[in-house]
């Protein structure tokens, strides 16, 4: 009997324990609710005031005209780009200009050997090329230009005999550019 006098003693003891901590859980339930609400009402509380700062900020940026400063840099810096845009745009009329005298340049070298009809052509393919390209033209004509400009022409080249028979080159150096190099040099 002791026995069971024993084991009521100790499920009264266990009630009691389960009772005294559903107490407690519902006591510590209680407190962090109200823990939470106070949280939340602090967080409403500090959003509200952070909302209004941000308003005073946004209407005291609005309100307030810029600085004297800022208006005179802003002014120079359009004044800068009106002038930039401007020496650019003169830039590029000038390498246009130095490019078509260019052009020009290697269509006289040319005149000789091309037939009238065909020198705008001539023009509008070498506006294509690059200055390079150009001024290689120009001193590879101007070389050739000196060589026909020293061959007897008219009518009294006709009477020199063995001009065309001897298979004249015009292209061969003259006698005036191998002075003064050594033999085989160019």
């Amino acid at each position: 009997m002791e026995k069971d006098k024993n084991d009521k003693e100790v499920i009264a003891e266990l009630t009691d324990a389960k009772t005294q901590l559903e107490v407690e859980l519902a006591d510590a339930k209680t407190k962090h609710e109200a823990e939470v609400k106070e949280l939340t009402q602090a967080k409403a509380k500090v959003d509200a005031e952070l909302k209004d700062v941000k308003a005073k900020q946004d209407k005291t940026k609005a309100a307030a005209p810029p600085d004297e400063a800022v208006v005179t840099l802003q002014a120079e810096m359009k004044a800068v780009k009106a002038e930039n845009e401007t020496l650019k745009a003169w830039k590029l009329a000038q390498e246009d200009i130095d490019h078509m005298h260019r052009v020009q340049d290697v269509v006289d070298l040319q005149a000789s050997l091309l037939d009238t009809k065909k020198v705008q052509a001539a023009v509008e393919s070498l506006k294509k090329l690059p200055n390079e390209a150009l001024d290689a033209m120009k001193a590879q004509l101007e070389g050739v230009k000196g060589k026909f400009d020293s061959l007897p022409s008219g009518p009294k080249a006709r009477l020199i005999p063995g001009v065309a028979a001897a298979g004249f080159d015009p292209m061969q150096p003259t006698i005036g550019d191998r002075v003064g190099k050594k033999p085989g040099e160019q």
